[in-house]
């Protein structure tokens, strides 16, 4: 908990002078991770336990290690950064190629489905508070407005997924899929939700803006597509799904080509077509689905 403490503390725009705190911080939590599941593997008799506890030890230990190596100025911090968030990116992708191993311990899958959507709907409350210190009392940007309602439909998007969509009762499954595109999701969010208030400080520039909200948007989708993909209830025309997904942000960007000068018209337009796509996803891709 205390490495955490401190780990909270070394988050700041100036992330260079942090990266010591940072790295170390979690490549010691890391490491006692690592360490646990080590302990696991030479304590345990049942050879798909110790198989497992050995891959995951092995994997987090190795990310470790490689944070620590960051610590060290032995190149530019470029590239310790670089190897820093290569070594997480494994981290993090790793236990896809243990999926064989990984369904010989299947998850309560109900359970793992509720802990993300609550992480997820903990990130759109950090997202409207964003939008809440974006707003000045004498002075209202109109851009506060336009993202919050933003806001306000990707969480429809992906609650209406998550609670028609998605099937929470099955079993035999690890999970690994609903954790890896949760991954996309929150990336998608936190490009949407960051640049904002740079933009209303008058920090970023608007192709700038527009560009990395773009990327965002696509990050969440592909989640939310993914996360049907897996977990999806009755039947999911995955095909036509991302070819809609595909004409709707060729109209995204092909009205961006003339407006981009135009923020205003280009968050209308975004809402639009947001509000648009909305009623067609719950419509034809989640069945017209209502609460029971």
């Amino acid at each position: 908990m205390f490495l955490v403490i401190i780990l909270s503390q070394s988050l700041n725009t100036n992330f260079q002078a942090t990266h010591p705190t940072f790295a170390g911080s979690t490549s010691l939590i890391m490491l006692s991770v690592g360490i646990q599941y080590m302990w696991r593997m030479s304590h345990t008799s049942a050879p798909n336990q110790k198989r497992l506890a050995k891959r995951l030890g092995i994997l987090i230990l190795v990310t470790s290690c490689l944070g620590f190596i960051t610590i060290i100025p032995f190149a530019g911090y470029q590239i310790r950064f670089e190897l820093y968030f290569i070594s997480w990116v494994i981290a993090a992708i790793g236990p896809i190629f243990m999926k064989k191993t990984l369904e010989n311990f299947p998850t309560k899958f109900e359970h793992l489905t509720e802990r993300y959507s609550l992480f997820t709907l903990l990130l759109f409350g950090e997202s409207v508070i964003a939008v809440a210190t974006s707003i000045h009392v004498h002075e209202l940007h109109w851009a506060s407005l336009f993202f919050f309602i933003l806001i306000v439909l990707l969480f429809s998007f992906y609650i209406l997924t998550y609670d028609l969509g998605l099937n929470r009762k099955l079993e035999n499954t690890a999970g690994i899929g609903l954790i890896t595109v949760h991954y996309m999701i929150f990336i998608g969010l936190a490009f949407i939700a960051a640049p904002t208030e740079l933009y209303i400080g008058n920090e970023l520039s608007s192709s700038c803006y527009l560009t990395i909200t773009f990327v965002g948007l696509v990050c969440f989708f592909v989640g939310i597509i993914g996360m049907l993909f897996y977990y999806h209830k009755g039947n999911f025309n995955v095909r036509l799904t991302v070819i809609k997904a595909t004409i709707f942000a060729l109209l995204w960007s092909l009205v961006s080509c003339f407006v981009v000068i135009n923020v205003l018209i280009e968050m209308i337009w975004t809402v639009v077509l947001l509000t648009v796509w909305l009623f067609l996803w719950w419509k034809n891709v989640l069945g017209s689905s209502t609460y029971e």
